[in-house]
């Protein structure tokens, strides 16, 4: 049986996010946070607890991680066995990177067969939702998707911080660690910057977004799928019933906590090519608080900006939150346009205005 081999990098702390490098910081900057930090330690604690597990329940403690470790045993037992079958599309390696403030982010590597010969092929940066890990295999639909187009795409796969390992998640933080794996596929393993293509869902478009806006003229490609227009938006969605006092303290108590994410701000200098997809039945993130509304009423770039909707035709098992995109409609034809849609957008980066129905 093959073996699976490992990658390990350690990401540095360069532009574009040596700014937020904590040694940079003054001294009197460094006293005044140590007691800020220990007066309201507690508060701190649980508050920020609270919130941080809200926004991403998948770093909740009490039994994410161990959730989280039987499913990367069955990931890499998986990966053996793909690696072994010559038939495959796809070789497996393991995946540590260090962060430029020490956290330890664990992945794998889903390299093509044909990566290496084709002098186009790309890789894309996977960013699941936040009650989501790469282990469950939400995203395997899209390597299913892709394994026989015309450019070959391998995928880089991770868990950020607090998600089954070490570390204190928040936006910034959330931020380091992609900028980290951006590092890994550009330095480490040489991938080209316009090779190198953005794929988030949900929160982790968010993440996307927030990495691209760092890296807006590099050539590579952002796919933003059912992802919000800003976390404030959210969190007044959710509040909407309750009275404005109550629904301003809980956005500000979010913003404090470090959690922000506006994605329509993020996406505005942006010049290469973005592509939102938005479900108009969408519970989770409901369409006025989704990227896609947001664009559509001011888009600050249509040359290069295209939002794509979908639309359920109604079945009892339907989720249009965390459906594969691949499959958002089940009733006859409707799958194959849908992948005909999905495979333009990865293959030729159409920009046309698109809308499944």
């Amino acid at each position: 049986m093959a073996a699976v081999s490992h990658i390990s990098f350690s990401a540095q702390w360069i532009p574009p996010i040596a700014p937020v490098n904590p040694q940079q910081r003054t001294l009197a900057q460094k006293v005044y946070g140590f007691v800020k930090s220990s007066v309201f330690f507690i508060p701190n604690l649980l508050i920020g607890s609270i919130v941080r597990w809200c926004v991403l329940p998948s770093s909740f403690p009490l039994f994410m991680p161990k959730i989280i470790h039987e499913c990367d045993q069955e990931f890499k037992q998986a990966a053996l066995e793909d690696n072994a079958d010559p038939h495959t599309h796809y070789i497996t390696s393991e995946l540590e990177v260090t962060t430029p403030d020490h956290i330890k982010l664990s992945g794998h590597f889903v390299k093509h067969k044909k990566h290496d010969d084709h002098p186009a092929a790309r890789v894309i940066i996977l960013f699941h939702g936040n009650g989501d890990f790469y282990q469950s295999l939400s995203w395997n639909w899209l390597p299913e998707l892709l394994k026989d187009s015309d450019t070959p795409y391998s995928f880089l796969l991770f868990n950020p911080r607090g998600v089954g390992r070490e570390g204190t998640p928040n936006e910034q933080n959330l931020l380091i660690d992609a900028e980290s794996i951006y590092q890994t596929a550009r330095d480490k393993l040489g991938i080209s910057e316009d090779r190198i293509d953005l794929y988030g869902h949900s929160l982790g478009g968010a993440q996307a977004a927030q990495l691209k806006k760092l890296h807006p003229q590099t050539g590579g490609r952002l796919f933003l799928d059912r992802t919000f227009s800003s976390l404030d938006k959210v969190v007044s969605h959710i509040f909407s019933n309750h009275f404005s006092f109550v629904r301003d303290c809980a956005q500000k108590v979010v913003k404090h906590y470090g959690w922000e994410f506006d994605n329509y701000k993020a996406v505005t200098p942006i010049e290469d090519r973005v592509h939102i997809f938005t479900h108009l039945q969408d519970g989770v993130i409901p369409r006025s608080c989704s990227l896609g509304k947001a664009v559509e009423s001011l888009n600050p770039h249509p040359e290069t900006i295209s939002t794509h909707f979908f639309i359920y035709s109604g079945y009892d098992d339907s989720n249009p939150h965390m459906d594969p995109l691949s499959s958002c409609r089940k009733e006859k034809g409707s799958i194959e346009k849908t992948k005909a849609l999905l495979l333009d957008c990865f293959n030729h980066g159409n920009s046309a205005q698109e809308e499944v129905i």
